[in-house]
């Protein structure tokens, strides 16, 4: 089994950092951004959607950040990260899946704009920036209220509920981002940042 993946790739970083925190091991093929060299590696054959990362599995590849996390874990029996038992892991679903569609591509659409299209040379899209500004002043106060009396989303340890909003929130810096509004979220944002695994997880893939 192996994975295809270039660290620049916030869905990319996201699994890394879960195979970190798991102890998963697997072979990785890293891609290069911007030519990405998929015509070379045959990847339209390779991959249903051309993307990163792609999961190459016995029995076929799987090409979403959070498809991959869940069957990794059931294939190498980390239940702790995503339960066995049906509601414990409808919560984390629940919580992953919030976070996915309300607040991640939001900080991503933040940190494109506002930090790699000046990069880029060209003026970033206020009408966007405005937009994912106002999406996240209304989604991540549930967020706020999740964490309340607890460190985690889901459970009474962390799960990949967590490790999917950590790979978001990896990029708040260059989204501009602040969390003084919301203190737990912020607390939580701090312990995540501070975990071992996270730490050796930034120092082998610096987000440049």
């Amino acid at each position: 089994m192996y994975l295809y993946y270039n660290e620049l790739s916030p869905y990319c970083r996201k699994l890394l950092y879960f195979l970190d925190e798991t102890n998963i091991s697997l072979d990785l093929k890293r891609v290069e951004f911007p030519k990405l060299e998929f015509a070379s590696l045959g990847f339209s054959d390779l991959s249903p959607t051309g993307q990163i990362p792609a999961l190459v599995t016995d029995f076929g590849v799987l090409s979403d950040s959070t498809v991959c996390m869940r069957y990794l874990c059931d294939r190498f029996l980390k239940h702790s990260f995503y339960p066995a038992g049906l509601y414990e892991r409808a919560e984390v679903d629940l919580w992953t899946e919030y976070v996915n569609q309300h607040v991640g591509r939001h900080i991503l659409t933040l940190a494109w704009q506002r930090h790699w299209v000046p990069l880029l040379g060209k003026n970033f899209d206020r009408h966007a920036v405005e937009q994912s500004d106002a999406a996240l002043a209304k989604y991540l106060p549930a967020l706020e209220a999740q964490l309340a009396g607890r460190s985690v989303l889901a459970g009474a340890t962390l799960t990949i509920a967590d490790i999917n909003l950590m790979g978001f929130m990896m990029q708040c810096k260059p989204a501009g981002l602040y969390l003084t509004p919301w203190p737990l979220l912020s607390r939580w944002y701090e312990t995540m940042t501070k975990r071992p695994k996270f730490v050796d997880f930034s120092a082998r893939f610096p987000l440049n």
